[in-house]
């Protein structure tokens, strides 16, 4: 028959055209092949399957647990210690006392130029701000101690600012879920002639 003796192989152009796609040519047929096995059911590929699946279970769990640290921080700190805080600025400025106080215990040697940039850019902040700042981060860091591999990882910077974001999202979602509660009880304490008569009942501190 004619088409039996047709030939199989690519020419150098088709060769070179079809080279870029290669890659992906050959993971289009390693998912075909995916397919395949599962459709025949082997038991070493199931077997397989299950412990792949129950390590990626794991890992997600993992992060998961990771999260949810860093997520009950955030609420902690929110009803707790701060309820306008900002994990990024928080972050930035803790950073900042944190190299302060080392180059003042001599721990870290930093040349007079970093010196004077770190200072500068603490001066800008009033003395109470500092302590606020300083206060809170030492709180942020007994709620969330993942953070302390994270901060001292720069290669972990991004995934850092990441969470820092997420964090600050869960503050200002319970801030808003607390004004929002607190809407229906405002009327209670709102002075219907306030120069004649105070709130009913008092507030007391």
């Amino acid at each position: 028959m004619p088409h039996k003796h047709r030939s199989r192989s690519l020419s150098a152009s088709e060769s070179n055209t079809s080279s870029d796609s290669s890659i992906s040519s050959m993971e289009h047929l390693q998912l075909h092949l995916k397919k395949s096995s599962k459709k025949r059911g082997h038991k070493s590929d199931k077997g397989d399957r299950e412990v792949k699946k129950a390590k990626i279970s794991k890992e997600n769990n993992s992060k998961l647990e990771v999260q949810e640290e860093y997520l009950a921080a955030a609420h902690a700190m929110a009803r707790c210690t701060d309820l306008f805080c900002n994990m990024e600025k928080l972050l930035r400025v803790g950073l900042l006392l944190q190299q302060e106080q080392a180059m003042e215990n001599g721990e870290l040697e930093e040349s007079e130029a970093e010196r004077e940039s770190c200072q500068k850019r603490l001066a800008s902040l009033s003395t109470n701000t500092l302590n606020q700042y300083r206060h809170n981060y030492q709180q942020l860091l007994q709620l969330a101690p993942g953070l302390r591999s994270l901060i001292a990882d720069c290669a972990k910077s991004k995934e850092l600012t990441q969470i820092a974001q997420k964090m600050t999202a869960v503050i200002s979602g319970t801030r808003s879920d607390d004004a929002t509660r607190l809407k229906a009880q405002i009327g209670h304490y709102v002075a219907p002639e306030p120069l004649k008569e105070g709130l009913k009942p008092t507030i007391l501190h």
